[in-house]
C-alpha cells in the first residue's frame, strides 16, 4: 500500500504519461462535510461524494482496437483510512475495446443496471445525506460485483451492457460468502434531450431480483428525471419504488437538485422509506465545488432530518 501511496504522489506533477503505445493518467477527488446524517443525532466530519484517487491507462492494440484498465482506490478525508476495510481498490478492471465490436470488461465494477439505470435517475449520484440509494435500487440491486465479465455495445441511439459474474473460489477469508452468479443487464435509448433505460438485476441469491425504469427530459437549463422499480427480496418479499429527480440551473455557477422517493414493501403498510433531498451546488472554478444539502425521511424512527455543507475538489 505504501509503495502505490509512493507512486501516486510521484505522478501527481504529471497528470499524464503518454508513450508511443498509450496514457496512463491518474485523477481523484477530495471531498469532505460538516454533516448531521438522517438518523444521526449528532454532527460530524463525512465523506460527502466520495473522495477517492484512480488511475486510468489505454494502450493503443492498432485495427481499431484498444487496451484499458482503471484502478481507482475510496479513501476518507478526514482520517485517510480507506472506506473498504476488505479492499483497497472499490474499482479494478482492465479490458479490450472498439467501435466496431463494443467493449469487454474483466474485473470489479458498478453493475450493468446500477449504473445505466439506477444512479442515472438519481441527481445526487446515491451520495451525501441526500442518499437515495435504497430507492434506486430497491435495497436489493448491488452497487457494484467482483469478478465480473461485462459486454457493452452500441448500436446507434441505443447501449446494451450485459454482465455475469463468475463465482469466487472458497477460502478467499471474509470475502468467500458470495452469491451465485450475480448477473445484469441494462439497455438505453439516448435521443437528443431525451433518455430512457431499463436495467435488470439477479444479485445471485435464490429469489432476489430488481428491475427499474428511468426516462429523463433535459431542457434549456432544467433536467427531470423518473425512475420506477420492482422486484423481490431473497426472502421472497415484493418492493416497489418511485423517484423524481430534477436540476435546475439557476446561474452559470449555480445548480439547485431536488428528490422525492419511495419505497414500499408488500408486508408493510406504510413505506419503507419516503425521503425528500434538496441541494445547492456552486462551482468555485471548474474543479472546485461548494455544496449544502437537506433530506428528510418521513419513515424514519428518529432524527428525520439530515443535512451537510461541503468542499469538494476533482482532479
Amino acid at each position: 500500500m505504501k509503495n502505490i501511496i509512493s507512486i501516486a504522489v510521484a505522478l501527481i506533477p504529471f497528470s499524464s504519461i503518454a508513450n508511443a503505445q498509450g496514457v496512463v493518467s491518474l485523477y481523484g477527488r477530495v471531498d469532505s462535510t460538516i454533516a448531521k446524517p438522517i438518523g444521526a443525532d449528532a454532527i460530524s466530519m463525512q465523506n460527502g461524494t466520495g473522495s477517492r484517487l484512480g488511475f486510468r491507462g489505454v494502450e493503443d492494440l492498432g485495427n481499431g482496437f484498444s487496451a484499458f484498465f482503471v484502478l481507482e482506490h475510496r479513501f476518507n478525508a478526514d482520517t485517510g483510512a480507506q472506506t473498504d476495510s476488505l479492499r483497497y481498490f472499490r474499482q479494478s478492471y482492465m479490458g479490450i475495446e472498439s467501435k466496431e465490436w463494443g467493449q469487454l470488461l474483466l474485473g470489479r465494477d458498478y453493475t450493468a443496471a446500477y449504473w445505466e439505470t439506477q444512479v442515472a435517475a438519481d441527481y445526487f449520484g446515491n451520495s451525501s445525506v441526500a442518499n437515495f440509494t435504497n430507492i434506486v435500487t430497491g435495497g436489493i440491486g448491488q452497487v457494484r460485483e467482483d469478478n465480473q465479465i461485462k459486454y457493452s455495445k452500441r448500436l446507434g441511439p441505443v447501449a446494451t451492457v450485459v454482465q455475469l459474474s463468475l463465482d469466487r473460489n472458497q477460502g478467499a477469508g471474509s470475502l468467500s460468502d458470495y452469491p451465485h452468479r450475480p448477473k445484469s443487464l441494462a439497455i438505453t435509448y439516448r435521443e437528443g434531450p431525451l433518455r430512457a433505460s431499463w436495467g435488470y438485476e439477479n444479485p445471485g441469491n435464490e429469489r432476489d431480483v430488481w428491475n427499474a425504469a428511468t426516462l429523463s427530459y433535459e431542457f434549456k437549463k432544467w433536467t427531470l428525471h423518473g425512475l420506477l422499480g420492482t422486484g423481490k427480496t431473497k426472502e421472497g418479499f415484493k418492493r416497489k419504488s418511485l423517484l423524481l429527480s430534477s436540476s435546475i440551473q439557476l446561474s452559470p455557477h449555480g445548480q439547485l437538485l431536488f428528490n422525492y422517493g419511495r419505497l414500499k414493501q408488500d408486508t408493510n403498510t406504510s413505506a419503507l422509506n419516503s425521503r425528500i433531498g434538496l441541494g445547492y451546488y456552486h462551482s468555485l472554478s471548474k474543479r472546485t465545488t461548494l455544496y449544502v444539502d437537506f433530506a428528510h425521511d418521513d419513515k424514519v424512527a428518529h432524527e428525520k432530518w439530515g443535512y451537510d455543507i461541503g468542499l469538494r475538489h476533482s482532479f
